[in-house]
């Protein structure tokens, strides 16, 4: 090797191999103490991009299955509302039928109606304050709300408030208890009950019949509805964390391998320094030709 002093190919060489043993050893420490082996786009381009869309789904899938607890929680308060009113028109039952007993007198059955018709606000009372987020449930206002469940399916989508068509599971807005108390579960239309006679007590107990009915069928609507929110649930669970776990192969780091890695590059530092100070002693040997 020739020797000069205007150049010193050793010592490049083995400043060059310093360099990249720097440049290695600064990714070990990021993905150390980061934990994941891709912090830049450049450390794995398609890795990168393929974790950052697994990372969106995820984070989807968490916000619907918030959604879809909410609406859980909804209907058990609709639920809850519902079955208060029974109770409520229960007891109304049982005054009807006791006013509609020949023995009571017209002082009775006003004294009777007297609590008849404090239940019967009572209803208008659950229908106007039977809230979820300061929105009512039992008064048709709800009818056409939506559920956001995009999560489920990868894709925008929806669910409606309990409804009857075919892509839904929605109460419809005509079948009684969230327009009215007063409806049969077919949807038609009641007069309102009085206890004042006798005769006005034995169609009440009929009415009251068939309202008592309708809550029945509309809370089964709203057990089904229930039962098809926490399956969705499920599956947005259980997606998300088969997600997690595809996500976590691509972008984080292996520890072990890592720290193997670290202890390599710093291997190869510590000798590359080294070598570099004698490579750059060598045109010191062009000065003692001189002497």
């Amino acid at each position: 090797m020739a020797i000069t002093i205007t150049s010193n190919s050793a010592a490049s060489t083995t400043a060059y191999h310093l360099y990249r043993a720097n440049d290695s050893l600064k990714s070990s420490y990021d993905r150390l103490t980061s934990g994941l082996r891709l912090n830049r786009a450049k450390d794995d381009v398609a890795g990168f991009a393929i974790s950052t869309r697994m990372e969106t789904a995820i984070r989807e899938r968490n916000t619907t299955i918030k959604n879809v607890n909410d609406a859980i929680a909804m209907t058990q308060v609709a639920d809850n509302g519902l079955q208060e009113g029974a109770f409520l028109l229960q007891r109304m039952t049982e005054l009807a039928v006791q006013a509609a007993n020949g023995t009571a007198s017209s002082s009775d059955r006003q004294s009777l109606d007297d609590e008849f018709s404090q239940l019967k606000a009572q209803l208008d009372h659950l229908a106007n304050h039977v809230t979820f987020n300061n929105q009512k449930l039992l008064d048709s206002s709800m009818s056409g709300k939506k559920i956001e469940i995009g999560g489920a399916t990868g894709s925008a989508g929806t669910l409606e408030w309990l409804s009857t068509n075919s892509s839904s599971a929605q109460l419809s807005s005509s079948e009684g208890v969230f327009s009215s108390w007063w409806s049969a579960a077919d949807g038609s239309a009641l007069s309102q009950p009085s206890i004042l006679t006798q005769s006005d007590a034995e169609t009440a107990i009929a009415t009251l019949s068939s309202a008592i009915g309708n809550i029945a069928t509309q809370r089964t609507r709203i057990g089904a509805f229930e039962n098809r929110l926490q399956a969705i649930a499920s599956v947005l669970s259980q997606s998300s964390i088969e997600l997690s776990s595809a996500r976590s192969k691509i972008r984080d780091a292996d520890m072990a391998d890592e720290m193997s890695k670290m202890t390599s590059h710093s291997i190869v530092q510590n000798a590359s320094a080294a070598l570099l100070a004698q490579a750059n002693q060598q045109p010191t040997l062009a000065m003692k030709l001189f002497s």
